[in-house]
């Protein structure tokens, strides 16, 4: 599963020009080309003939300076992209990198080519995935990397159709010289969607009164249809108000355990521990410990 990219086309190229000369901002656009030049830098596609595995590579005079880890099956799965993230002239490269593996997994990279070539951002290091894709959501100018959490897949071994999910918002820190979790910042986009999300609780709510569905296939969706509310609140920094919400709907047998075990997750997400400084931040019962 992968967020959709659209790619180069001539359509695309005569908008792309019409915007610059009315000075409004290009749209993000990945490409399917083998390789992509950045200053000095030389992005391109390779394949591994031992593995057959495709990976991409950023190269500097002849010497290699990066290379994915990951892999792709097809050299069509790895997706380069150059774009102005920061704002200003200056290019940064981005990767795309899909593994072809069965809802799993896509790799994300940014990284700054000047004197140096610096990783400003890299999936690896978080429970993400399904694609990325950059926004300028205050619109300085500066665009922030929009994601999706992976953490919770197949959560008390629901299928992954009905696993809960959320926004991830990473946004550039000039003081670290890199991108970071920025749902606090951006929670108003981590929940875009939440009431949405809330009218599919009650449709399930309605469909359990009339019984009109199995069970077990209602409450595989009932369970991740309220914690796709409770998480959007969780990680948009608003804590109490997912727990509320979990602690108010979610009526079935099994609430213990799934208060416990979502509580035992969240306390191992990076994402969850860089939204909230107190690393010990709710009781088994959902309600905050230090407040």
């Amino acid at each position: 599963m992968r967020f959709l990219t659209s790619l180069p086309s001539l359509a695309g190229i005569i908008l792309l020009a019409a915007l610059t000369l009315h000075g409004q901002k290009p749209a993000f656009e990945y490409s399917l080309e083998a390789s992509v030049h950045v200053g000095a830098f030389e992005v391109r596609k390779t394949r591994n003939l031992n593995t057959s595995r495709w990976h991409v590579e950023i190269l500097r005079g002849g010497s290699v300076l990066f290379r994915s880890s990951n892999g792709a099956k097809t050299a069509d799965d790895l997706l380069l992209a150059t774009f102005p993230l920061l704002g200003g002239e200056k290019k940064q490269i981005v990767i795309e990198e899909y593994t072809g593996d069965v809802f799993c997994c896509t790799y994300n990279y940014v990284l700054s080519a000047g004197d140096s070539l610096d990783v400003l951002y890299s999936s690896t290091q978080y429970p993400v995935g399904f694609g990325m894709v950059p926004e300028d959501l205050d619109g300085d100018g500066v665009y922030e990397l929009a994601t999706t959490l992976t953490r919770f897949d197949n959560f008390l071994n629901l299928p992954h159709d009905a696993s809960p999910t959320t926004r991830v918002i990473f946004r550039y820190d000039p003081k670290v010289g890199r991108y970071v979790v920025g749902n606090r910042e951006f929670a108003s986009a981590v929940l875009e969607d939440v009431e949405k999300e809330k009218e599919t609780v009650e449709e399930l709510r309605a469909e359990r009164k009339a019984g009109v569905k199995p069970k077990g296939a209602w409450q595989s969706q009932y369970t991740g249809a309220v914690l796709n509310v409770a998480l959007a609140y969780i990680y948009a920094g608003r804590q109490q108000d997912g727990w509320i919400y979990l602690v108010g709907k979610y009526d079935l047998d099994d609430r213990e355990v799934v208060i416990g075990n979502l509580r035992y997750y969240l306390m191992r997400c990076p994402i969850f521990r860089s939204i909230y400084s107190d690393v010990n931040p709710v009781r088994r019962t959902g309600t905050r410990s230090n407040e």
